[in-house]
């Protein structure tokens, strides 16, 4: 063999014009593999954007690092479903997420939506779910249509009456943050994350929606209110306000006493209940309407029923169902009716909707990512793929 067969040997020997670019990639002989075991070989190879075949690589190598996705599908797969969903559309925080699903030889469907953190303080999202005989039923095609539909987290809850609790727990991701998050809140914190805080001498916490750049929203004395993220952070007794804390005078004048810091938490939908953009527009609402004042209600309109409302689309709160009790509820019934009642647009409506999406650009621009805004953005599906391994393929 001459040197010149053997440079041509070590070569990766395939490309293709990158998104209409002058950038050439090539896929190396393992590259070339992966896609053939998906059903992607040289002769329709050429009907794949450039972009959605390296993002099929790249969620097949994540799936074979995940032991949340090796360990539950053990079976081998006939059939693969590969899209950007319509919640990541316009999304201005690199917060790409990507869906497969996937049906097995045994005929159940499995969905897997995955958000990749671009940012060291913050996680991924991750959920698998199986549907069982989805396959056989031919209700995969439903499924997919709940992931695009206006409130995602129905594709992943049962068709059942259910609690609170087990859809905090089963889709919401709770945690501390660390003492830095005070000083740099976007490096833990995406827009429209809830976030909470200790009231002093008591076991309820305060709960508001972070905007991005240091900026919140929350209840205070004179009803839904942007405020800053100090102001949160560190109440004051005026801040805290009167009619907000009305309930707690019967046990204190001291308003003072529901200020008070401690650890902040996180409470992140790992997938969202509802569009940002339906998000966007319940808080501009409830602050155009300064929504909850004089009617704050520890039972029935506190922070975290209104936060969970507009983040959420549930009228709970998981602090006070446990106490005062509360029976289950149909998920789809209140997020199709609860946001509505903040019912209200003008001009200021306008301005806070623009507010709030400047608050989530900032945040962007002064977060520090672990990739290039350029390589974040091509890290999605242009187009959705549907695919037939043949044989089936396991994940390994």
């Amino acid at each position: 063999m001459t040197k010149k067969a053997k440079k041509t040997k070590n070569t990766k020997n395939y490309s293709e014009d990158f998104n209409g670019t002058n950038k050439r990639y090539y896929f190396d002989d393992t590259e070339k593999l992966t896609l053939e075991k998906m059903g992607i070989d040289e002769n329709n190879r050429h009907q794949f954007p450039l972009q959605d075949l390296k993002q099929m690589l790249i969620c097949e190598q994540k799936a074979k690092s995940i032991a949340a996705i090796t360990d539950k599908i053990i079976y081998a797969i006939k059939k693969i479903i590969f899209f950007t969903p319509n919640f990541n559309n316009n999304k201005p925080d690199a917060s790409n997420y990507s869906c497969a699903l996937l049906t097995d030889v045994n005929n159940d469907s499995w969905a897997i939506v995955y958000r990749p953190s671009y940012v060291k303080g913050i996680d991924d999202d991750l959920i698998v779910k199986k549907f069982p005989e989805y396959g056989k039923k031919n209700k995969t095609k439903r499924l997919e249509t709940k992931i695009q539909s206006e409130n995602p987290i129905l594709a992943v809850m049962s068709d059942s009456e259910i609690s609170l609790k087990d859809i905090i727990k089963f889709s919401v991701l709770v945690n501390e943050l660390p003492s830095d998050v005070i000083n740099n809140p976007d490096q833990y914190l995406l827009p429209l994350d809830i976030v909470s805080r200790p009231i002093a001498n008591m076991s309820f916490r305060h709960y508001a929606i972070y905007l991005g750049n240091k900026k919140v929203v929350h209840i205070t004395g004179e009803g839904t209110k942007c405020e800053s993220w100090d102001e949160f952070y560190k109440p004051t007794s005026s801040s805290a306000g009167s009619s907000y804390f009305s309930f707690f005078s019967i046990f204190s004048s001291n308003l003072s006493m529901l200020g008070g810091t401690g650890n902040l938490t996180r409470h992140h939908p790992i997938i969202p209940f509802k569009k940002q953009e339906a998000i966007i527009e319940d808080i501009s609402k409830a602050v155009t309407i300064n929504y909850g004042k004089g009617t704050y209600s520890i039972t029935s309109n506190n922070c975290e029923h209104l936060v969970n409302m507009c983040v959420l689309g549930i009228n709970r709160s998981g602090q006070v169902d446990g106490k005062f009790w509360k029976p289950s509820f149909w998920l789809y019934k209140e997020l199709k009716s609860e946001a509505d009642e903040l019912n209200y647009q003008n001009s200021f409506y306008r301005s806070y909707k623009s507010h709030i999406g400047n608050c989530i650009r900032r945040a962007g621009e002064s977060r520090n990512y672990t990739r290039s805004k350029c390589e974040i953005e091509r890290e999605k599906f242009d187009k959705r793929i549907e695919l037939q391994p043949n044989p089936p393929c396991k994940i390994q």
